[in-house]
């Protein structure tokens, strides 16, 4: 979502909205237009119109620190993936509640690395 304010008293549709008006866009819905993306609920890379698309942050506005946020989670997962790396849930899984996203507030985790001895792995030994 983004909160914008109306700058001047404009009308959109059947709606008059004065200046200095709350404006939230929901993003969610960018891309469910079937006037510009026939068959919404499908899954295409190839639209026709796929830049004027919001799936991927895509688009004129997109934010800026994307790309950092993609490198970092690069490295976490390639770190992660290791054969050494532990992951297990330490706790159950807190959904959101009364949020138009289904997301998680919460997902304990416990991550765990085995000691490697003399390039071999040392069953039952974690480092944390």
């Amino acid at each position: 979502m983004t909160m914008r304010e109306a700058v001047n008293d404009f009308v959109l549709g059947d709606v008059a909205v004065p200046k200095g008006s709350a404006i939230l866009v929901l993003w969610l819905f960018g891309n469910r237009d079937p006037e510009f993306f026939p068959d919404p609920d499908r899954f295409v890379l190839e639209r026709e119109n796929r830049m004027r698309q919001y799936t991927f942050a895509g688009g004129a506005y997109a934010c800026a620190g994307r790309n950092i946020v993609q490198m970092l989670g690069e490295v976490v997962l390639s770190e992660l993936s290791k054969a050494a790396v532990s992951i297990d849930r330490n706790g159950p899984a807190v959904w959101g509640e009364g949020s138009m996203i289904h997301e998680l507030d919460a997902l304990p985790l416990r991550f765990t690395r085995a000691v490697v001895d003399a390039g071999v792995l040392a069953a039952g030994r974690e480092s944390s």
